[in-house]
């Protein structure tokens, strides 16, 4: 039986859900881009850019190149800010006791952005120094999301406090499950860095 990344047709499927996954998510942050210096605009569309470098990431799976940079990148956004969007999305639901289509949808549209991410991380590990890159990307993100107030806009009931909370966690749990998977991946053959 073929894994997901072995079957060419699910990864191109896959690769054009997250390009218009990327494109979506852009239309939805329109009113924080147009309110935002054209210089912060990468630190504010976490999980568009995410989607979008995931993409670009699967185009080089289909043709059979390696890109180690572009793997660390795109895996790691993808866990963490996949991740990070659900904390917010059900931190918000708890709170104030709504649940929306609109939650409901982007809880699993995004819960299949790090599930995606996981997958294709076993067969594709990140060098370690691709790796440490992302982890810099990730680390910096945080700083100037928090520091400047650059983050996403945030549902009014959750405060800034726990979006960062929940930014350093997952932080965290992506460097984790690289290391797990470095130990016990599939990885493929070699190509360019």
């Amino acid at each position: 039986m073929l894994t997901i990344p072995e079957n060419k047709q699910l990864v191109f499927l896959l690769f054009l859900i997250n390009l218009l996954g990327a494109f979506y998510g852009f239309y939805w942050y329109r009113n924080q881009i147009a309110e935002t210096p054209w210089y912060s605009f990468l630190v504010v569309v976490d999980s568009p850019l995410s989607s979008l470098l995931f993409a670009i990431f699967l185009w080089f799976v289909l043709k059979g190149t390696r890109v180690y940079w572009l793997e660390g990148l795109a895996q790691f956004t993808m866990i963490k800010y996949g991740l990070w969007a659900v904390a917010v999305l059900w931190l918000d639901i708890y709170l104030t006791g709504r649940i929306t289509f609109e939650a409901t949808h982007l809880t699993i549209s995004h819960l299949g952005m790090a599930l995606e991410a996981i997958i294709f991380m076993r067969y594709y590990t990140p060098k370690l120094w691709s790796a440490g890159l992302a982890l810099v990307w990730l680390v910096l993100n945080d700083i100037v999301d928090y520091t400047f107030d650059l983050h996403p806009y945030l549902p009014w009931s959750v405060a800034e406090s726990w979006a960062a909370f929940f930014a350093v966690t997952f932080t965290v749990l992506a460097c984790i499950v690289y290391l797990v998977v470095r130990r016990g991946g599939k990885a493929v053959a070699k190509g360019t860095s």
